[in-house]
């Protein structure tokens, strides 16, 4: 029976378990940055100017669905004063749009199931969702 507790034979175990992993790339696209794991896109952070903002429904050169806002994604984003988040959009993660005082209005549609806690937190401004 051979050992499977050697050194070499753990590190090539490993190895083996991190290639089959299912991978999400850190990646960026105008003012957004993503990760998209192959098949769907995950917003992460928003760099732009804010005002009226429309999330796009696909992301990447590969036009991946955004099906996903990340956990603290536009966080403290003051200048947002709008966001219209498209219906290929099923969650909204933690914190995804907290502190985003400017913001008066969301359209979040019903294909959103998922709302993460806080998310909308201290958002003084919201009048319309």
């Amino acid at each position: 029976m051979k050992n499977n507790n050697h050194p070499h034979v753990r590190w090539l175990i490993c190895l083996c378990l991190l290639c089959a992993a299912p991978r999400a790339w850190a990646l960026t696209s105008g003012d957004y940055s993503y990760t998209d794991n192959g098949s769907a896109v995950t917003i992460t952070g928003y760099t732009g100017a804010g005002g009226a903002v429309t999330i796009p429904s696909v992301l990447g050169p590969s036009s991946h669905p955004v099906i996903s806002i990340g956990a603290s994604a536009f966080q403290n984003c003051t200048a947002l004063t709008s966001v219209t988040i498209p219906s290929s959009v099923t969650s909204i993660g933690d914190s995804a749009f907290q502190s985003c005082t400017g913001l008066t209005s969301v359209t979040i549609p019903s294909s959103v199931t998922s709302l993460g806690n806080y998310a909308f937190f201290n958002c003084t401004g919201l009048t319309s969702v």
